[in-house]
């Protein structure tokens, strides 16, 4: 649940940080998806990021509202260079594709035995 003092999940910052950021990529980290760590990926460097209200970035606790939340609660979120090599290669899944195909594709007739 966010507030105005800093407190937001990690898919709210994940989000806004994208938003913030419309000409960089920023991917959830395989560690998140693996074992759900806090952490991100992205191809352009940390410094250029437009971060969200509170949070900033250090070294120890990649980027981070440490210090600037009332309850004293924080989000620590580990980044990570996304080379542009490892985002190519990962599937692309055109939806549109997909539509096409399950349209276009004719079906077999039933057969009778």
């Amino acid at each position: 649940m966010s507030d105005s003092f800093g407190e937001k999940t990690f898919q709210e910052v994940f989000f806004e940080l994208q938003y913030l950021n419309p000409q960089a990529i920023i991917k959830l980290h395989p560690y998140y998806q693996m074992d759900g760590r806090n952490a991100i990926q992205t191809n352009v460097s940390v410094d250029k990021l437009v971060l969200p209200n509170r949070f900033y970035y250090n070294e120890k606790n990649g980027i981070t509202n440490k210090h600037n939340t009332k309850s004293g609660s924080y989000l620590s979120i580990t980044v990570e260079p996304l080379k542009l090599q490892q985002f190519m290669q990962q599937p692309k899944t055109n939806i549109v594709d997909k539509i096409k195909q399950k349209l276009f594709t004719p079906k077999e007739p039933d057969r009778e035995m």
